[in-house]
């Protein structure tokens, strides 16, 4: 489970990156169906009316997605646990 986590946290290191390279390239906030996207994935971005350097976009979204990690893998071996006991 320990690997799986690590996993959920490195795919939060890559969609921040992503979004943050993708976002000196063009304006995100000028592409409607990008922002919410962006907003979607990065939950930080909700705070967007603060000034927030890109570096804490990266590091606060892999606590995010270990967090989602953690829900979605504790239901799974809930899911297990209950299939194999019936």
């Amino acid at each position: 489970m320990k690997r799986r986590l690590a996993l959920w946290g490195i795919a939060g290191f890559v969609v921040a990156i992503s979004w943050v390279s993708l976002s000196i390239a063009i304006p995100l906030w000028s592409e409607p169906i990008l922002w919410r996207l962006a907003q979607i994935s990065c939950p930080i971005v909700f705070f967007s009316h603060f000034a927030i350097k890109w570096y804490w976009v990266v590091l606060s979204n892999v606590p995010v997605y270990l967090i989602i990690g953690l829900a979605v893998e504790g239901l799974l071996q809930l899911k297990n646990w209950r299939t194999a006991s019936a």
